[in-house]
């Protein structure tokens, strides 16, 4: 069976101050795919969530990362995985079109970090947010040393 685990990233989470649901709905999401998530574990933005990256990309072949995509300056988790993964981050012309307008649609004042949210690791998948103005991101990495597992980030 495939190693799955999750990461909740966020200070808001472990003060309190926001509820966590992002563990029942995954695991129910993937649960008829044969997959069960292994080890989850919560991490407050920051530095926190690079330890917790390069500990379980060693030990999983399928990792969730929950938060850490909006335009604040605490919003690491994109920056964190493209520097671990060796990627470059590229902001997406489609989705900053695409973020722009849906702000539009909802009478929110563009600011320019908001921008930072079509920063997308190279080669990642985008995976549309209908709720909010954060896209998923999905990256495929292949470990160097032979034998290695694939390892997903989304």
């Amino acid at each position: 069976m495939m190693r799955v685990a999750l990461i909740n990233t966020g200070t808001e989470l472990l003060l309190g101050d926001v509820h966590d649901a992002h563990l029942a709905f995954i695991a129910r999401e993937i649960f008829p795919l044969g997959l069960r998530i292994g080890e989850r574990r919560t991490v407050p933005d920051g530095e926190a969530i690079r330890g917790a990256l390069t500990d379980l990309f060693l030990r999983c072949e399928i990792l969730f990362v929950t938060g850490g995509l909006g335009p604040t300056s605490d919003d690491v988790t994109r920056d964190i995985v493209a520097d671990l993964l060796g990627l470059e981050l590229q902001r997406d012309s489609e989705l900053l079109a695409s973020l722009k307008d849906r702000l539009k649609e909802r009478r929110i004042r563009w600011t320019s970090s908001i921008a930072r949210q079509a920063d997308v690791p190279a080669g990642a998948q985008i995976l549309p947010n209908k709720s909010g103005s954060a896209s998923g991101l999905s990256c495929r990495h292949e470990p160097e040393s032979s034998g290695g597992c694939t390892r997903s980030w989304a």
